[in-house]
């Protein structure tokens, strides 16, 4: 078993979906959908080539280690990683919500 921890990459994924942010017939979703862009925005410092997440599953697949985690860039998304280990459930909670409320 291997997890692979990729930061941001550069794809469109989640493009389409917040493409659909300002939908008039979804107000319950605004504010909640407002905010996870701007966490994102505030994260997505420098997006990985897909190649270069590609190269660290392949050496995961090929690794005769025991190793479980490959992380797979170096944005701010991957060092939140080194922050969720550093904090308690409650404290890590309270700084994604900081950056969700801006």
């Amino acid at each position: 078993m291997r997890i692979i921890q990729p930061g941001f990459v550069k794809t469109n994924f989640g493009g389409a979906g917040f493409d659909r942010a300002d939908v008039e017939d979804l107000p319950d979703y605004a504010a909640s959908t407002a905010g996870t862009g701007r966490m994102f925005g505030a994260l997505a410092t420098s997006l990985a080539e897909p190649a270069e997440v590609a190269e660290v599953i392949w050496q995961a697949a090929n690794d005769p280690s025991d190793q479980l985690r490959y992380r797979a860039g170096h944005d701010a998304a991957v060092a939140m990683l080194d922050t969720r280990k550093e904090q308690d459930d409650n404290t890590f909670l309270a700084g994604i919500r900081q950056l969700m409320d801006g």
